[in-house]
């Protein structure tokens, strides 16, 4: 699914994979990382309140993740292990936000998942 216009997230509970699913998409720097912040914000208390084990940040939408937006992904795995929550970014290997994630070294703090179900399942 692509959207056009600006960035924007989708949070879906999955309450029998006992995770939460974030869905962002667009273009996520500097004057719009707020958007992707805003969404693990939610995120976060949303996976409390369904006693989610993960939250699933889905970035195969991202068409743009420019360094404030990395930083972002860092910091949301921070606050949702001070939380007690994993967080896996889901995202196919061929995308170039994977290799941003890599050559960043965003990969050696931060799990990552070529899709949803490989987050669920680990396989």
């Amino acid at each position: 699914m692509t959207r056009s216009g600006g960035p924007w997230t989708r949070l879906e509970v999955l309450p029998e994979r006992h995770a939460v699913l974030l869905r962002v998409g667009g273009e996520i720097e500097q004057a719009t990382v707020l958007v992707l912040d805003w969404g693990v914000r939610q995120a976060l208390p949303a996976a409390a309140q369904a006693r989610a084990e993960r939250v699933l940040l889905d970035l195969d939408e991202v068409v743009f993740l420019g360094s404030a937006g990395l930083a972002a992904v860092i910091r949301g795995h921070h606050d949702a292990a001070r939380r007690g929550v994993g967080l896996v970014v889901v995202v196919a290997a061929d995308h170039q936000v994977a290799r941003l994630l890599t050559v960043g070294e965003a990969d050696q703090v931060v799990e990552i998942a070529n899709s949803v179900e490989q987050a669920l399942t680990g396989r």
